[in-house]
């Protein structure tokens, strides 16, 4: 496979929902190993047909992609109120510059938690490139 692929490679395969370590080649499997400790096993063919992300050089160049998952209580989402938004966005300084998008419904709990984090990664992202360029 042209060296596409090794043992150990972080792969991730969208389209099969497949995020992981590959673990085993053979001719007719590879066998990756995903973070959610499920076993996924797909022919080689799949990687030569269909599209797929290998982290290698990530991880070659000592760098670290962090991916979490946020289990939330479905119960628990609702859309905020103008009010709700108007608190967030004077009580939280990240979340001040907040736009609603035109001609949407009312944004849920849930994307402005999501805004949130972005403007937190955007805000990390900018800090640690100061503190490098110093």
């Amino acid at each position: 496979m042209n060296d596409m692929v090794r043992l150990g490679d972080w792969v991730t395969l969208p389209d099969k929902n497949i995020d992981g370590i590959v673990q085993e080649i053979t001719l007719i499997t590879v066998k990756i190993k995903n973070f959610d400790q499920s076993i996924s096993t797909v022919p080689p063919t799949l990687l030569l047909t269909n599209t797929f992300k290998n982290w290698r050089e990530l991880n070659e160049n000592g760098e670290k992609l962090v991916s979490r998952s946020i289990f939330i209580d479905k119960t628990t989402v609702k859309f905020c109120s103008p009010e709700l938004i108007q608190k967030i966005k004077s009580e939280i300084p990240l979340m001040a510059d907040y736009q609603q998008p035109a001609n949407r419904t009312a944004p849920t709990n849930i994307q402005l938690f999501r805004t949130y984090m972005e403007n937190i990664s955007i805000a990390c992202r900018k800090l640690i490139n100061r503190l490098i360029l110093k």
